[in-house]
């Protein structure tokens, strides 16, 4: 039989705290179990590297420009992300207009300079929390995250944003809570009979004594 192994291991989700690497999760399971987890957690640990490009120096800090790519609410409340998102607000009626490929890459790029201009250091633009060190995150990484702010800022127009499938979530589940308040309703009226049928029945049982 399989010995059974518990142990400490990091997951995802948000990679930092004052710079130190917290979360952590008890994983449970047989050898088999354990080998698995390790093999699907090393090839995610691989992708994770492959997203970054230079590791920055020891003790670096986010500066209030530094875009840090990720998901949680220490990415988006960070202050360089909520500059990116005023960024995109001030091209955001241009690229809805645009309809091509090429005309939207060039957005993305200018926006990308800009932020890495207004850096004291490039390297410090589009930054990622990895492994318990920051790092500047693969050009390719940083467009994505760009364009991912502008698609959030035109959720009406690209229903594949994260704000537009919220809205339509939240929106059919009201539905449904509707549609269940009212079979309930039905259901309850059917059960109980109404006053006048009462008082029909109570009638005929007098005429009938």
């Amino acid at each position: 039989m399989n010995a059974m192994i518990v142990m400490a291991r990091p997951m995802g989700g948000n990679f930092f705290n004052n710079n130190e690497f917290v979360p952590m999760a008890s994983f449970t399971g047989t050898q088999d179990d354990f080998s698995f987890a390790r093999r699907v957690s090393t090839a995610s640990s691989r992708d994770e590297r492959s997203r970054c490009k230079t590791l920055l120096p020891e003790g670096f800090e986010p500066t209030p420009y530094s875009v840090i790519c990720g998901r949680g609410r220490k990415c988006t409340s960070a202050i360089g992300n909520r500059r990116l998102q005023i960024i995109a607000q001030m091209f955001i009626g241009k690229y809805s207009q645009l309809s091509r490929k090429e005309d939207k890459t060039e957005i993305v790029s200018e926006i990308l300079r800009m932020v890495q201009d207004a850096c004291p250091d490039e390297r410090f633009a589009f930054i990622k929390y990895h492994d318990g060190r920051w790092w500047e995150v693969e050009t390719l990484i940083a467009r994505e995250k760009i364009g991912a702010v502008l698609r959030d800022c035109l959720h009406s127009k690209y229903r594949s944003s994260t704000k537009s499938k919220l809205e339509r979530r939240r929106a059919k589940k009201q539905q449904e809570d509707q549609e269940t308040y009212s079979d309930a309703n039905e259901c309850l009226s059917d059960a109980v009979p109404s006053q006048e049928g009462v008082k029909s029945n109570s009638s005929v049982s007098h005429d009938d004594v």
